[in-house]
């Protein structure tokens, strides 16, 4: 008989994911690598094909008909293509992987349908972030592209080559920083330490360290800054500046 097809896939499956741990046995929850990043042209899987059987015969001169292998399922999802005569399974663009039983899909945008923290590890991607939840204490968000925050941000690192939303606020007091290259909007920035290449939209900002290159329009319902350090190269829009303690 022929042997059956298969494929050998070169991206881990979400089972195959496991905590490393150090020579002291501890566990590094925030370096896990949960999510894949592969590259634009990079393998993903091999497919091996099946082959022909070959006729047998019985001692008396009876044939034996084969079986055929069977043809393995294809991987090829979204962004991905086959080259080098269908046996090789490659990404179209950069992007993360998400599997869809055999297939393999690579997504533009990484949406993390929680937040980030020991179950995720630190995000390192090279396109839009979507979190679902907050980036929590001591862990890091590097993009290449947008970030989207829908819970808060504790004292956590990110770095983003566009645009940051957070739907609440930034509770910083540690020695991570926030470094946006587009403009940022969130509804407060407490005891944070921030650089903005473009604009800032925030309700209020308390004793935060804060450089913006564009403008910092504080808007809603308290619309004031207190304490901290601000530096701003365009203009600044404001209720209250300061306050009779400080």
């Amino acid at each position: 008989n022929g042997k059956d097809g298969e494929i050998v896939y070169y991206v881990k499956r979400d089972s195959e994911y496991q905590p490393e741990y150090s020579l002291e046995g501890t566990v590094d929850y925030k370096n896990i690598d949960y999510f894949q990043i592969v590259k634009k042209d990079q393998i993903l899987a091999e497919i091996i094909k099946e082959t022909e059987g070959t006729e047998g015969m019985t001692i008396f001169g009876t044939a034996i008909p084969a079986r055929n292998g069977r043809r393995p399922p294809s991987p090829v999802g979204k962004n991905t293509h086959l080259i080098q005569n269908d046996t090789l399974l490659v990404a179209d663009c950069d992007g993360v992987i998400r599997f869809i039983r055999d297939n393999i899909d690579v997504n533009e945008v990484l949406k993390i349908n929680s937040s980030i923290d020991q179950l995720t590890g630190n995000i390192n991607f090279s396109g839009d972030v979507s979190i679902e939840g907050d980036i929590c204490d001591g862990f890091s968000v590097n993009s290449g592209g947008n970030v989207i925050v829908k819970g808060v941000v504790e004292d956590a690192a990110i770095n983003a080559a566009g645009n940051v939303h957070i739907s609440n606020g930034i509770n910083g007091g540690g020695d991570n920083k926030i470094i946006v290259g587009g403009d940022l909007r969130c509804k407060y920035i407490e005891h944070a330490n921030i650089h903005v290449d473009g604009n800032i939209y925030v309700d209020y900002i308390i004793d935060s360290k804060v450089t913006c290159m564009g403008n910092i329009v504080l808007s809603g319902s308290r619309e004031l800054i207190i304490g901290g350090e601000i530096k701003v190269l365009g203009e600044l829009l404001a209720k209250d500046i300061g306050s009779p303690s400080e």
